[in-house]
């Protein structure tokens, strides 16, 4: 061991601190990615529920619930978790490819 010189007690402080930014910003991304991953789920149990499994489910499913039609007592949670949602996950799919990838390095 030894003391570590003043240099690399300064490169430690820097790094130490450089981390400190990078890791609110990195969880806040990896936030987004699961929203999105939540979303997606959300999205596909909608799609189960309406005839035919409209691509568009989350507006559907709102149409559905605006004209109070049927069934739309069981999609009203889940598409107000929809909504919640899809304020937080703001990456596209693609883009959550390139999130989890640069937060796994």
């Amino acid at each position: 061991g030894g003391v570590p010189s003043a240099e690399a007690r300064e490169k430690f402080v820097e790094a130490s601190s450089k981390l400190k930014e990078v890791l609110p910003v990195a969880d806040k991304m990896r936030r987004k990615c699961e929203a999105r991953a939540e979303l997606e789920a959300i999205k596909a149990q909608l799609r189960e529920k309406l005839p035919g499994a409209p691509e568009e489910a989350v507006k559907v499913a709102q149409e559905l619930v605006d004209a109070e039609g049927e069934g739309c007592d069981t999609l009203m949670p889940l598409l107000s978790k929809a909504h919640e949602l899809e304020s937080v996950a703001t990456y596209g799919a693609k883009m959550v490819e390139k999130v989890l990838d640069l937060l796994q390095r």
